[in-house]
């Protein structure tokens, strides 16, 4: 870990929870691929006063999470690492902003949102809550259409898409159309979002990984469709 050094993380990894057992917090971090089958792994776990806690990439994770386990049950969340996985057991992180934001679909303050962030500050996990959740996500969103999209589009690195003049002004377009659709939707986005990610973008280049280019170089199933693939839906 650039951020952290290298430590090890001792977890107990299990293929169900164990009957009874209720969750106080669920962190719900897989790909969205994966839903249909995490939601069963966990739905035994999550009671009345569970609180889910969706980090997912992308649009729709917290309406798909409400549809399945109640609004009053999923609290909004983004995730901000750059990181992969190396071999088995091994997670590399690559530098850069480490932290979460959460906050109430609506914007409330609630007392959940409190709760979850004293969790986090206990385990010593950078993290804001935000009044603005819908905002951040989308922010976000930005950020990861072009990040995600181009590596996958181009087969490349970001560093060669953004060194490369053709792909470089297509990475340009393809955050002012999710901006244009978010601004459709309502999202308060600031007007200089696409130039300030870009030059975000240019001063971390070398840094910058997109895990769905890494998904699309191993074979495995791609995010595409609750990133780009969401925002040409609307």
């Amino acid at each position: 870990s650039k951020t952290s050094g290298n430590f090890i993380s001792r977890a107990t990894a299990l293929a169900k929870p164990e009957e009874g057992y209720v969750a106080d917090i669920v962190l719900y971090c897989v790909k969205a691929y994966h839903n249909d089958s995490a939601c069963d792994v966990i739905a035994p776990a999550v009671g009345p006063e569970t609180t889910v806690l969706t980090l997912q990439n992308g649009i729709g994770s917290g309406d798909f999470l409400s549809n399945r386990f109640g609004e009053e049950r999923v609290l909004l969340g983004a995730a901000y690492i750059e990181a992969s996985r190396g071999t088995p057991g091994i997670t590399e992180e690559h530098g850069g902003s480490c932290r979460i934001a959460l906050g109430e679909k609506h914007g409330m303050i609630s007392q959940r949102t409190k709760t979850v962030s004293e969790l986090l500050k206990s385990s010593n996990i950078d993290h804001e809550i935000s009044g603005d959740i819908m905002s951040a996500l989308w922010k976000k969103l930005v950020f990861i259409t072009a990040l995600s999209g181009m590596t996958c589009l181009a087969r490349a690195r970001f560093e060669q898409v953004l060194d490369n003049p053709q792909t470089y002004k297509l990475a340009i377009q393809v955050m002012s159309e999710t901006k244009a659709v978010a601004d459709a939707e309502g999202i308060g986005l600031p007007a200089n979002i696409v130039e300030t990610t870009m030059d975000d973008f240019m001063s971390h280049k070398s840094e910058l990984v997109s895990s769905m280019h890494q998904d699309l170089l191993s074979g495995r199933p791609l995010e595409v469709n609750v990133i780009n693939g969401a925002v040409s839906q609307m």
